[in-house]
């Protein structure tokens, strides 16, 4: 649930959604702070793997909280918050 970017450590995101072992899934909530290149990746990688999710960018706060409700852990890489590396 993020903007994609450099300051948000989509590249860290995007090599552990590439090398998830079997059995865990990933659901990755977002969209680019500028053009579409990792939203297309994600796209792309979603497509040609089933344990990986890409929904896109959520405006509905209860759709965002269901799915944050459903989740087991909650990746947090960026480096431009008050507590990042979570």
């Amino acid at each position: 649930m993020s903007r994609f970017g450099k300051s948000k450590r989509t590249d860290t995101v995007l090599k552990l959604a590439q090398n998830l072992p079997e059995g865990v899934t990933i659901d990755i909530v977002g969209c680019d702070i500028t053009g579409k290149i990792y939203s297309e990746i994600f796209k792309k990688i979603s497509r040609e793997n089933s344990n990986i999710n890409y929904f896109g960018w959520y405006d509905d706060k209860h759709q965002l909280y269901s799915l944050m409700k459903s989740a087991d852990v909650l990746i947090y890489p960026s480096a431009r918050e008050g507590c990042p590396f979570t």
